[in-house]
């Protein structure tokens, strides 16, 4: 009896592979998304903060100095939020594109293992045939013999 041979398992090896790759780098991307995401939150507080500490010191005389370095910390802030958008901008682009590509290996490694399926369906359809094959040709010589 013959063994089921995929001509295609080194291809599909490599597809799963890719796949597995495409995975981790999504995880990674993910991860590096979410850290860029809690930094931004990061600044909001501290932003936040500012604005809180700006009420406060409302309520006493102050110095202009320290309104001014207030002043400044918050435009400092500011930019620093706008340039940590951009960050968490790139790594959510970088996410979709990483599940993009996820998403395009899985088909490739989808459309072989379904051609794998295929043979394997035409591999056990022969072997039903050639096994029915024998029993008919054993069944004939049994007839012809007048057994």
């Amino acid at each position: 009896m013959q063994r089921f041979q995929f001509r295609l398992e080194a291809l599909l090896k490599y597809r799963k592979l890719q796949t597995d790759q495409a995975q981790a780098e999504l995880g990674q991307a993910t991860v590096e998304w979410q850290n860029q995401l809690s930094a931004l939150n990061t600044l909001f507080e501290k932003k936040e903060q500012l604005s809180e500490h700006l009420r406060d010191i409302q309520q006493t005389p102050i110095l202009v100095d320290d309104l001014v370095s207030c002043h400044e910390y918050g435009q400092i802030l500011r930019n620093k939020i706008n340039q940590q958008k951009e960050t968490v901008h790139i790594a959510e682009q970088y996410c979709d594109e990483c599940r993009q590509r996820l998403s395009d290996s899985l088909k490739r490694q989808k459309l072989v293992e379904k051609i794998r399926e295929k043979r394997w369906t035409q591999f056990n359809e022969e072997l039903l045939r050639q096994e029915q094959k024998e029993l008919d040709e054993i069944g004939l010589q049994l007839h012809v013999r007048g057994e």
